[in-house]
């Protein structure tokens, strides 16, 4: 895989475009992201975390949409990508870089990548081989917006 060394064109204007955007840059599991389930936290139906996820017999997976993308751009919920594949495959890669320097440090780590011309890595988020029977691998959780912009 190449790093591309071009600067980024205008961007999508639509929204259908800007849909596909996300979608290609966050592409993860489709059958699964977070929340994953409908019923989780619902009192009466869910017994988190007496029973696991994989375990309950109410489990009911929510497929990624463009509705919930949509909703998740416009700030009205948060959403996760699963990134760890059924096939156990990857296409998205997350580092978690923060503190003052942070800038500095995602600078070197970009440099790093390009020098090193890095073609697969897998000690960062998923930092899993395989996906486990029943489960969904690692979350990719963003932090949910804040209203003071932090």
């Amino acid at each position: 895989m190449r790093i591309s060394h071009q600067v980024p064109g205008k961007g999508p204007a639509s929204t259908k475009e800007k849909l596909a955007l996300f979608r290609r840059l966050f592409r993860g599991r489709g059958d699964v992201f977070a929340p994953a389930c409908a019923n989780e936290w619902r009192q009466g139906i869910c017994e988190k975390p007496r029973v696991a996820c994989r375990d309950c017999k109410h489990r009911e997976l929510l497929p990624l949409s463009d509705a919930a993308i949509y909703g998740h751009l416009a700030g009205e919920h948060t959403i996760g990508p699963y990134p760890l594949l059924e096939n156990d495959h990857c296409h998205l890669l997350a580092v978690d870089i923060d503190e003052q320097d942070w800038r500095d440090d995602a600078r070197a780590f970009l440099r790093s990548c390009r020098e090193l011309e890095l073609s697969s890595y897998d000690r960062l988020c998923p930092n899993q081989d395989i996906l486990p029977k029943g489960g969904f691998g690692n979350l990719i959780a963003p932090r949910a917006p804040t209203t003071d912009g932090a």
